[in-house]
Formats: structure tokens, sequence, C-alpha cells
């Protein structure tokens, strides 16, 4: 394994078989697996000579509906083209893991039960970061540990830069908080750096005036106590590195901080037709369709 990795790299996170069935042999035979029907003959032939639109349509076939068929073509080809740059990840045993694919290892079928193939990895799957701490669940942030919840899913997690931060050691291990009754004097504070993209912009204070602060999914507004209205700012497709998402007010909807946790989390889809909109104010459905298929990709087929 590297000593430290390219801080730019894609973050893929992948549930290891539905439920996370394949979890131990993955981990332990250093491979990834992926299903998918890929085994099947007409869908690896289109998988190996980069035929997507006829693996789409294989997946329309099987009655999947539009969005689903896309996600799950999307996922498939992540997984057949990714040259080794891409940093897989997963939890398991309350540990987060890690890995690359092996680029001179192309997709094979599994000779298991399930209709699927498989990639080698790098060295192997590791659970610690390069400074060799381990990299307990415990210690990492909700908005990363969310994923373990998915019963099946390869997608791109909204916290990408963190996890890589994690990995690379920089932010270090989260020391453990005794309990208040065992504390004989005011707990140590540690300092720690963060890095954010600043999301309320000027386009997206503009877009929350034009919808008066009132969420476009549940049409709530929070009241504050000086009489002033409160709502969010959510850009469908990030801002930042790995999504490289634009600040523009197409890519912008106002939602309440629930709502906002949901898309952040890839908890929920978007729909055009089911937000509020307003004279000024239009949606992408570029970003709609960004969002549903990268953010909130969870194909379990």
């Amino acid at each position: 394994m590297p000593k430290t990795i390219n801080p730019k790299s894609i973050v893929r996170y992948i549930k290891l078989g539905t439920g996370g069935e394949w979890e131990p042999e993955c981990l332990t035979n250093g491979i990834i697996r992926l299903g998918f029907g890929t085994a099947r003959v007409s869908r690896f032939t289109a998988c190996c000579n980069g035929q997507w639109d006829k693996l789409r349509q294989s997946f329309l076939d099987d009655d999947y509906s539009e969005r689903e068929a896309s996600r799950s073509r999307n996922e498939v080809r992540h997984f057949f083209e990714d040259d080794g740059s891409t940093l897989w990840i997963t939890f398991h045993g309350g540990r987060l893991h890690w890995c690359f694919l092996d680029p001179k290892f192309k997709p094979q079928k599994y000779s298991g039960k399930d209709d699927g193939v498989y990639r080698n990895v790098v060295g192997g799957w590791d659970s610690n970061d390069v400074n060799g701490n381990p990299l307990q669940q415990t210690y990492l942030s909700k908005k990363l540990t969310t994923l373990a919840q998915y019963k099946g899913t390869s997608c791109t997690p909204s916290a990408a830069r963190y996890a890589l931060q994690r990995i690379n050691g920089e932010t270090g291990a989260i020391p453990t908080t005794p309990k208040a009754s065992d504390l004989p004097q005011p707990p140590p504070r540690y300092k720690s750096t963060a890095y954010r993209i600043l999301r309320d912009t000027k386009l997206a204070k503009q877009v929350k005036a034009l919808h008066n602060y009132k969420c476009q999914i549940c049409k709530h507004t929070i009241k504050l106590p000086d009489g002033s209205s409160y709502a969010e700012a959510h850009h469908m497709r990030p801002l930042g590195n790995p999504h490289k998402g634009f600040d523009t007010k197409d890519n912008i909807v106002c939602v309440c901080p629930n709502h906002h946790a949901e898309l952040d989390y890839g908890a929920r889809t978007l729909s055009a037709e089911d937000l509020t909109l307003v004279a000024g104010h239009s949606i992408n459905e570029e970003y709609v369709r960004y969002h549903n298929e990268i953010i909130c990709g969870q194909g379990t087929k």
C-alpha cells in the first residue's frame, strides 16, 4: 500500500453483497465482488466491450425502472473501467476498510453460485490508516459511517474528502471520552483542523429568498425569535472534489435542516415534479439525475 493516498483520488463506497453477505470472503481473499447479473454471457460481453447502452437495455428488459437501469449501469461501468485510481471503501466488524483494484487484473466471472464477477485488489484490504492506526467506526463521522446501513450499493460518498483525510491519518485518532462521573477535572481540549466548502453563497441566499425560506420539499420554514425565517441551501451536485459541482442557481434547492441532512447522506432522491418552484428559480434535471444516481446510488440487484 502507498504511504500516502493521493488526496485527489476518487472515493467509492461499496456494499459487498446484499446486507454485506460477501464481506468476510472479499476481505479475506483480497477481492471485490459485484453482482447485477454481470456473469451472464450477454452482460459480461457487453461490459468487456464497453457497450454500456446495451447493458442498460438489459436492465430495462429485466423490468428495472429507467432510473434504476441508469444507476445500475453506472455502478457496473465504474467497476469494470477502474484503472486502479479509485479508492474503494467499505465497513465490516466495526472498522473502515479500504483498497485499490489491481489494474492488471480484469473482471472475471465468479465461480460460486451467485451470478456476478470479481477483481483482485492490490495488497489486500486495509483497516488502518497509513500510519498504522485502526480506522474504528466509532471514531468516524456519522456522515461517513451511515453508509454501513445500506443493504446494497456502490456510490461516491458525500464525505469522500473526509474519508481520504482519515485514511491519510491527517486528523489523527479521536481520544476516548471518559464518563462525566470519572472526571476529576475539566477534560482536556484537543486542537483539530477541518476543511469545508462554504455553501451559503450569494446565489444560495438568493434561492432561499426567492422561496421565502420555505423548504421546496415540505414547504416548512423555521421562525427565529427575532421574527426572521431560516432555511438551508443544498447543492444537488456537491461543490469541490470529487463531484466538482457548479455554484449555479439551477444546482441549488432551498430545504429545511431535516431534508438537507437526508440529501447530504443520500437518503432521499429528488424529483423536479415534487419540488415547489417559483419564478426566477428553475431546476436543472442533469443535477437531479446526478444526485439520484451518484449520491443516492443504491442498486441492490
